[in-house]
């Protein structure tokens, strides 16, 4: 095994399970607001509370949650680095080799035994759900159900819009993604309200 393959498994295990403790923390602390915004304008800061509401994570799917190395070595043997045809047919069918990050089955199966519900977000086309879904579940992520635990470009009209929705219920307390820049309502690293 390439040392660099080995490094980068060994922090994405170590990641996981550093947000995995974050998380846990947070449900024992019970924090009064989710880490999504409030409709309205972001200027504001407020944040949607938390109530009695039961807590969950938002998660990206792609190279947060699901490695896309199928797509990437595609990508590589046809010496691309972009693809929109190849992308699609990737994300709309279930795929049956697909891993998930290092680190995230085991993260994401405590966190639901502890009563957390994973949320999962992505661009990818709602037209794409069945496909995604079926995939997330092969990895061993977990089931998805769209529209109310796998959201996805099309289900709304924007990002932001699909957000709101997954936390409307249950509340997030901590969200995951992979580029700050899709959303203005979330750092990268998971975070707490209090």
């Amino acid at each position: 095994m390439d040392v660099r393959v080995g490094r980068g498994a060994a922090t994405s295990i170590q990641t996981y399970r550093a947000f995995t403790d974050h998380v846990l923390a947070a449900k024992r602390k019970r924090p009064t607001d989710s880490v999504v915004v409030a409709n309205g304008d972001l200027t504001m800061g407020r944040y949607e509370p938390c109530g009695k509401k039961p807590l969950a994570v938002i998660l990206d799917v792609d190279e947060t949650a699901l490695q896309n190395l199928g797509y990437e070595y595609a990508l590589a043997v046809r010496g691309k680095s972009s693809d929109r045809e190849l992308i699609n047919r990737w994300q709309h069918n279930p795929q049956t080799a697909a891993a998930a990050m290092p680190g995230a089955v085991q993260a994401l199966n405590r966190l639901r035994a502890a009563g957390i519900t994973i949320v999962f977000n992505s661009n990818r086309d709602n037209t794409d759900a069945a496909g995604t879904a079926a995939t997330l579940a092969t990895a061993g992520l977990g089931s998805a159900v769209p529209g109310q635990t796998l959201f996805l470009r099309g289900m709304s009209t924007a990002r932001a819009a699909r957000t709101d929705g997954a936390a409307s219920s249950p509340r997030a307390i901590a969200w995951w993604r992979w580029r700050a820049t899709n959303s203005p309502t979330s750092p990268t690293a998971s975070t707490t309200r209090r």
